[in-house]
């Protein structure tokens, strides 16, 4: 027993011929293993700069790692992006599922340099991301080519801007994000025709100084989420399949409203969440006729008279004469001395309401005033569910629920 044990540790101690080849002096096991699995390895490292250093391992492992097909780039990496793209795009059993590549306060040169090599490569999702410190700074502005084959794009630009190819941005993208950019003129953003009945959803938000203007054509687009790009001037939405959207902080409620221009076409949209200016002079929202579901913005219970948020939203909900579920956000302040109640200003909602939602920040004020005001405007609820926001639900008093004079509501408080 112990011969044949001492037999099998000399027979593993004897190098292989591929490893005295590679001159490592020891049995080279892993280099012994599948494609696959070295590549399951290699995913492993995260960072393709640390994936392509395993090519000094042995002659088994050189240029393995192009074969990747996820590559990930950390700040340090930003020169190593377009000879590793180049080198991915030589092997052709390559194809290139993800790219994910994260910048410090990179200049639009150093970008546009590498981009084509990705739009060209890439058949799934591209997450690009470039941190700054100084916002106000500006890093100048790189066209985004026309990914053909991308499914997915994520970007976070920092203080870079972008430029948008006529020829659109992908014939077969199923999520868009864009945030935090510089300040452009212009963008137009086109989603060429689905080829797929896949979810493709949208979303762009921002940092202080924004774009100006913003069109977006596309006929698979399903959902679509706008926020926080201040001083919009102009937004233009063709999107025969949406179905969400979402609007808030691209106009400012104070913003002179003779200066927006937005134009929604968007039959098929079911729910709208417009938490953002309003005036119907210069919003035109277009036909909805599946409309399910109106969100709009918060509505201060007491402060000054002629409250201009309060206002955007009145006006939105006067705009629709029914709605299916509305969900209302009421904010009371903490000290309501000398302070105007607002609600008798909100005379109606829309009619046939079936699911009414609301959302009380009461700091510790009563809301039974509230709530039967608002029952009272809307005679046609059936389901009124409350969520009380920082109060403490015992001081609630039900009982004032069972003596509504419409037995068909039900009254939740959640």
């Amino acid at each position: 027993m112990e011969h044949g044990d001492g037999e099998r540790a000399a027979k593993r101690a004897e190098p292989s011929a591929s490893a005295t080849a590679d001159g490592g002096g020891e049995e080279d096991l892993l280099s012994a293993l599948p494609d696959d699995v070295l590549l399951h390895i290699l995913a492993r490292l995260r960072s393709a700069a640390f994936a392509a250093r395993t090519s000094a391992l042995s002659s088994r492992w050189r240029r393995l790692w192009a074969l990747l097909p996820t590559l990930e780039f950390c700040p340090l990496d930003v020169y190593r992006i377009g000879p590793a793209l180049a080198a991915h795009e030589a092997e052709a059993r390559a194809t290139l599922l993800c790219l994910r590549v994260f910048l410090w306060e990179a200049n639009a040169a150093s970008v546009a340099a590498w981009i084509p090599a990705a739009a060209r490569r890439l058949s799934g999702s591209l997450t690009l991301v470039n941190s700054v410190d100084d916002w106000e700074a500006d890093g100048g502005v790189f066209e985004l080519p026309c990914f053909e084959n991308a499914t997915s794009i994520r970007l976070g630009l920092g203080f870079l801007g972008i430029a948008v190819p006529a020829s659109g941005i992908s014939a077969r993208l199923t999520d868009l994000h864009m945030d935090t950019f510089q300040k452009t003129p212009v963008c137009s953003v086109r989603l060429s025709p689905r080829r797929t009945a896949r979810r493709c959803e949208g979303s762009l938000s921002g940092t202080p100084g924004g774009i100006d203007r913003f069109t977006m054509h596309s006929e698979s687009l399903l959902q679509l989420k706008l926020c926080d790009l201040e001083d919009f001037e102009q937004l233009t939405l063709v999107t025969p399949a949406l179905r969400e959207l979402h609007v808030s902080g691209c106009f400012g409620q104070f913003m002179n409203p003779a200066r927006l221009v937005v134009s929604i076409s968007a039959p098929e949209l079911a729910l709208l969440e417009w938490k953002d200016a309003y005036d119907p002079s210069s919003v035109q929202l277009g036909e909805m006729p599946n409309l399910q579901r109106l969100c709009p913005g918060t509505f201060l219970v007491y402060g000054p008279n002629d409250f201009v948020p309060n206002r955007n939203v009145l006006r939105l909900l006067g705009h629709f004469r029914v709605m299916h579920s509305v969900a209302l956000k009421l904010f009371c302040r903490p000290d309501i001395s000398h302070r105007q109640y607002l609600m008798e200003s909100m005379a109606r909602l829309p009619g046939n309401i079936t699911n009414l939602f609301l959302d009380v920040v009461s700091n510790g004020h009563s809301i039974g005033a509230i709530s039967f005001h608002i029952l009272r405007v809307s005679t046609d609820v059936r389901s009124l569910t409350i969520n009380l926001i920082q109060v403490n639900l015992s001081t609630i008093c039900l009982s004032s629920f069972k003596r509504l004079a419409n037995a068909r509501i039900i009254s939740e408080v959640t």
